[in-house]
C-alpha cells in the first residue's frame, strides 16, 4: 500500500436531472468505492437528506459545496451532464483544479493509496456489481 497522502476528490455527478434518488445512490456508491481505495472524498449529494428536512435553493447548495470543492485537489466527473455539474466544472477551471472524466482516468492520473493496479481491479469488480443491480449511469 502506498503511504502517500491520499488525494482529496470532489465527486461531480448529476443530482436533480432524472431520478434524484438513483443519482444520489450512484454518487454515494462512487464515493464509497473511492474511499475504500484510500481517497479522501466529498460527495455533495449527501446534502439531499438535509434538504428533505430543511430545503434550500439550488444556488444555496452550490454555495455551500464551493468551499469543499476548493479544498479538493481534483474533481471527478461521472454519470452525465447537468446544470450543477457544469457549474462545478466552471469553478474547477477558474481555480485550476484538475477535472478527470470517470474513475479510470482518476485512478491513472491520481493513483490511490492502494496503488493503480489494485485500484483498477477494484474499479472493474465494483462496476460489474453496480451494473448487475442497475445503477451504473
Amino acid at each position: 500500500m502506498n503511504e502517500a497522502k491520499p488525494w482529496k476528490v470532489y465527486v461531480s455527478c448529476p443530482l436533480s436531472d432524472g431520478d434524484q434518488m438513483k443519482n444520489v445512490r450512484y454518487a454515494i456508491m462512487l464515493g464509497d468505492l473511492l474511499m475504500r481505495m484510500g481517497y479522501q472524498v466529498y460527495v455533495p449529494h449527501l446534502t439531499i437528506f438535509w434538504h428533505f428536512l430543511i430545503p434550500h435553493t439550488h444556488a444555496e447548495w452550490l454555495a455551500y459545496d464551493e468551499p469543499w470543492q476548493r479544498d479538493c485537489e481534483v474533481l471527478v466527473r461521472a454519470g452525465g451532464d447537468s446544470k450543477g455539474c457544469a457549474q462545478e466544472e466552471s469553478l474547477a477551471e477558474r481555480i485550476n483544479q484538475p477535472i478527470v472524466w470517470g474513475l479510470p482516468e482518476l485512478v491513472q492520473k491520481f493513483p490511490p493509496p492502494i496503488g493503480e493496479e489494485a485500484g483498477m481491479e477494484m474499479l472493474n469488480t465494483s462496476f460489474e456489481k453496480m451494473d448487475a443491480i442497475g445503477i451504473v449511469a
